[in-house]
């Protein structure tokens, strides 16, 4: 009946509340390698502890070394493996817990082959840092590769927008990009269209601050510009009319002299009193404006 189980020591017990889960399984495996076969001494390999144990690498190159420092085990080299056995510390209860071993003190291990196995810089039960650290490692080496690619393919469109290779191999210039010529101008962006605006704008309100209206009133004196403008007359017509019929007839003369403004629709409807100077069928020769806008002379009426 005793052969079914192991015999595990006491100081073991008495201390495993200082040690951490891989010293721990370390210890247990050497304490059944060994006393449960009733040996001193069993060789195990690296591979063992990590498939008896279910720990990473790491953290069982942790764990061996931690028992080791603690003195519970003991490790012999035989040939191109470990032999290993279980050990009263010397101090007994003394016992301190092991605490972040430092890559420089943890001794490299040999696998089944005779290989040796590069200590971990982690901290003792750490599995993951690692597999981060790898990670990391090759996102950078895959983001170094894009960087590079997308440098070449940058330098390859620059130099294939300056120069390419003609049939015979030689370097040739590549014709300059035809200039887009820009739009034409809008109605509203016209010369002839501004000095109307103008007029018209002066006609209706006695100013020519235009924010002092708003949008849709603006927008209806453009309108009527374009409107008696396509009826072929001209800004001297639009003189003629203000001056000789508006200033002189009712509505636009009142009682007492006073001349009213007109608005929009009686300037559209009143202009028809006055022959265009220039028609739409383009045979009548155009009027030269004077040099002094329409509506500076309007004013000086």
């Amino acid at each position: 009946m005793a052969e079914n189980f192991t015999a595990i020591p006491n100081y073991f017990f008495d201390h495993m509340h200082n040690m951490d889960k891989c010293e721990q399984m370390v210890f247990m495996l050497v304490a059944r390698k060994t006393a449960g076969y009733q040996k001193e001494w069993d060789e195990i390999s690296f591979s063992q502890f990590v498939n008896s144990t279910g720990l990473g690498k790491a953290s069982v190159n942790a764990g061996i070394q931690s028992a080791l420092n603690r003195g519970i085990i003991q490790r012999r080299q035989n040939g191109n493996s470990f032999e290993y056995c279980l050990s009263e510390p010397k101090n007994g209860s003394e016992i301190e817990p092991v605490q972040n071993l430092n890559s420089s003190e943890i001794e490299p291990f040999c696998t089944d082959n005779g290989s040796e196995i590069e200590p971990f810089d982690i901290e003792i039960g750490s599995e993951i840092e690692p597999i981060i650290e790898k990670t990391v490692q090759k996102l950078n080496t895959q983001y170094k590769y894009i960087n590079t690619i997308n440098t070449l393919s940058t330098n390859v469109d620059v130099q294939s927008t300056q120069t390419s290779l003609s049939s015979d191999g030689k370097k040739q210039k590549l014709d300059k990009p035809k200039k887009v010529s820009k739009p034409a101008a809008t109605d509203a962006e016209t010369p002839e269209h501004q000095e109307w605006f103008g007029a018209l704008f002066w006609l209706v309100y006695g100013h020519k601050v235009y924010d002092l209206v708003n949008k849709g009133e603006k927008i209806s004196v453009g309108k009527t510009s374009k409107e008696i403008r396509g009826l072929g007359y001209s800004l001297d017509d639009l003189r003629n009319w203000y001056a000789n019929i508006w200033c002189k007839e009712f509505p636009g003369l009142q009682k007492g002299g006073k001349i009213q403004r007109p608005t929009l629709k009686q300037i559209k409807t009143g202009i028809g009193k006055v022959k265009p100077t220039t028609h739409t069928n383009g045979f009548d020769a155009p009027v030269v404006q004077a040099s002094v806008p329409t509506y500076k002379r309007i004013e000086q009426l």
